[in-house]
């Protein structure tokens, strides 16, 4: 019989702190951190950011019930994604300083679905390489 892989607590773990980490930038004022961002480099920011994010929650999500399909996994981790990117800009036009921008929305959700795109390519790409079932250890009997 071969060995499950246990959930990822710790994953959730770092996803969500990575979130938190998102939103606290977003309360600064700008430059109040002794950051300032070009102004064309800022898409650029908000595509990584958030295509980091989807890949952190990737793995935890793919090992819940909900995540078992992946295309459904794909389907709630971009809705998660699309939803914190305007509820981050919703949150900014009340920092003093920032304003909100649908741009930085798009951005946002361009770089969850990107990330996203690449994820699935590689699970089915490993699932195609190994035969594995995906979301599960490929352990040898005991």
């Amino acid at each position: 019989m071969g060995k499950e892989r246990r959930p990822a607590r710790g994953g959730w773990v770092i996803a969500g702190f990575y979130l938190a980490l998102i939103h606290a930038a977003s309360s600064a004022s700008p430059g109040e951190m002794g950051l300032t961002i070009p102004a064309g480099l800022d898409k650029l920011v908000h595509l990584c950011e958030f295509g980091v994010l989807a890949v952190l929650f990737w793995r935890p999500l793919r090992e819940t019930a909900v995540g078992r399909s992946e295309v459904r996994a794909a389907a709630v981790l971009f809705v998660f994604v699309a939803a914190n990117g305007l509820i981050d800009e919703f949150h900014q036009s009340f920092v003093p300083g920032r304003e909100p921008s649908l741009m930085d929305s798009a951005a946002d959700m361009l770089g969850g679905g990107l990330a996203i795109y690449w994820l699935l390519h590689r699970e089915k790409g490993r699932t195609q390489y190994t035969g594995a079932t995906p979301g599960r250890s490929t352990g040898n009997a005991q």
